[in-house]
């Protein structure tokens, strides 16, 4: 497959609020880490608030690739403040709730520049173990961005 320099993704855990989207996005990155530091990648530390929210970004310098990733997606400003950090980002990896401000930034974020969509559902209900339902989220992301060049050999 080869690569596309300005093709560009967004890869999003959807769901309501508590069902689990931080933890999703929180294993998507320690996948994440453990493939891209053997690739080359280091990783910085992009966040700005308090929190269990985690905000990274992953940096090959000698190949000029970059994946960000972010959990906070509880409101539009911070959606679009984490975007924003990371848009020089191809790949950008984040979490989102699936009402309509919220929704409205992910919608805003891949028209500028164009981003292909990639929505990974999170269902499940608070306070109840989630573990089953993470899993196959994160499995469905490693089947979508299996597809990238940078992660064929995830």
């Amino acid at each position: 497959m080869e690569k596309n320099p300005t093709e560009k993704h967004l890869f999003v855990v959807v769901g309501k609020s508590n069902c689990g989207k931080t933890t999703v996005v929180k294993k998507i990155n320690k996948l994440c880490y453990n493939f891209l530091i053997k690739k080359g990648f280091t990783q910085t530390n992009v966040k700005t608030h308090q929190g269990q929210d985690i905000a990274y970004r992953y940096t090959n310098v000698a190949t000029d690739e970059k994946v960000g990733i972010f959990s906070h997606g509880d409101s539009y400003h911070i959606i679009d403040k984490y975007y924003k950090l990371l848009q020089d980002c191809p790949i950008v990896i984040c979490a989102s709730r699936h009402s309509k401000p919220q929704f409205t930034a992910i919608r805003e974020i891949i028209k500028k520049p164009k981003r292909t969509l990639h929505i990974l559902y999170k269902t499940g209900k608070p306070k109840l173990d989630m573990e089953e339902d993470d899993n196959w989220v994160v499995e469905q992301f490693k089947e979508k961005i299996k597809k990238l060049p940078l992660f064929a050999d995830l």
